[in-house]
Parts: C-alpha cells; structure tokens; sequence
C-alpha cells in the first residue's frame, strides 16, 4: 500500500514539474504575457493569477484563498476546487468569464 502511494505520489510530482517546466519555457518565449489561451482545470493556479490578475477576485468570491498560498505554485483549478470543495465546473466559468472580460478589453 505504501509503495502504491509512493508511486502515485512520485507520477503527480512528475505532472507537476513537466507542467511548471512548460510555464516557464513559455514565459521566457513571451507566450505567457497577454496570453489568448482559455483557462482549464489542469492549469496550476499561480500561472492563471499572474497571467490573470484579474481572476484574484473570483477566487475570493469562491472563498479560495490562493492567493499568496504557497501551494498555489503546485496546485491546478482541479485541485484547488477540491481541496476546498468548490464545484469545478461553476468555477472553471467563472475565471473565463473574467478572462474573456479581459480579452475584451
């Protein structure tokens, strides 16, 4: 049982590094900045903040409190949803709410 966590635990600690190696590859390419790309469940919840600022307000409506959280750096939407028994989908629709708002602009 114990090795079976282990192993699970090594795999997501591995989903995570790839998933932050790609952030900041595609911060250093630019890419990140004024990003069109739609906010998703398996995004880390630091990058959507520093790349919408705007959504820190949705995450206090949720009563989420990410921001400045030290997990928020490993943590995706889908975690974070759980960990604090948000409903996904509801909050999946209200950050890209936001974040169309902001494209709009």
């Amino acid at each position: 049982m114990l090795k079976q966590i282990l192993v699970s635990n090594a795999a997501g600690a591995q989903l995570v590094l790839r998933q932050r190696q790609q952030s900041c590859r595609d911060y250093a390419d630019g890419r990140d900045e004024g990003s069109s790309m739609t906010i998703g469940l398996d995004d880390i919840v630091d990058d959507v903040l520093r790349r919408q600022p705007a959504t820190f307000r949705t995450f206090l409506d949720y009563k989420m409190r990410c921001i400045g959280c030290p997990i928020a750096r490993f943590h995706t939407i889908g975690e974070a949803c759980r960990a604090h028994h948000v409903e996904p989908t509801a909050f999946l629709a209200a950050l890209r709410a936001v974040e169309a708002d902001q494209a709009s602009d």
